[in-house]
């Protein structure tokens, strides 16, 4: 979807640099991230498009890119591919690290920042868990791989 964007901004004599990809996570017990429980996570993927990027021209790339799967026949793909949308999102305030390693070992690393620095600093959660994936899983070696893992706050009440 993004290299739809871009070659679409391309083709319009702009041009953008496809950002790294990052995905919002919850679950109903945020316990579940530090405890590895991982079915029960919900999820968003985002993408940051450029600001100049109009909705018609994000609705054309994304149909353009639609088309282009639906000819491959790739299953459910082309129905998740028409859900996706252009929305705003301001996170505020948050505590971040970069983790560099599998994500499998991201659970302890969160542990740490839920149950001991957020208290310490009277903090609390205000937002979903985000993660930006600065390395491409298919071309990095698992141990090499860098996220920034973000967590929202709020200065919890007293």
């Amino acid at each position: 979807m993004a290299y739809g964007v871009k070659f679409a901004l391309k083709a319009a004599e702009s041009d953008f640099v496809v950002p790294p990809f990052e995905t919002l996570w919850w679950a109903d017990d945020m316990s579940s991230f530090t405890k590895g429980k991982r079915e029960e996570w919900q999820w968003t993927a985002m993408l940051r498009i450029p600001d100049d990027l109009s909705l018609s021209e994000f609705t054309e790339a994304r149909e353009t890119v639609v088309t282009k799967q639906e000819k491959k026949k790739e299953g459910v793909f082309p129905r998740l591919l028409r859900a996706v949308r252009v929305a705003q999102y301001a996170e505020g305030d948050c505590l971040q690290y970069l983790h560099v390693g599998p994500f499998a070992e991201e659970a302890p690393i969160l542990a740490k920042l839920h149950d001991n620095v957020m208290p310490s600093l009277g903090l609390a959660f205000v937002g979903n868990h985000h993660e930006v994936y600065l390395s491409d899983p298919r071309r990095v070696a698992q141990e090499k791989l860098k996220t920034i893992l973000r967590q929202p706050v709020k200065p919890a009440k007293s």
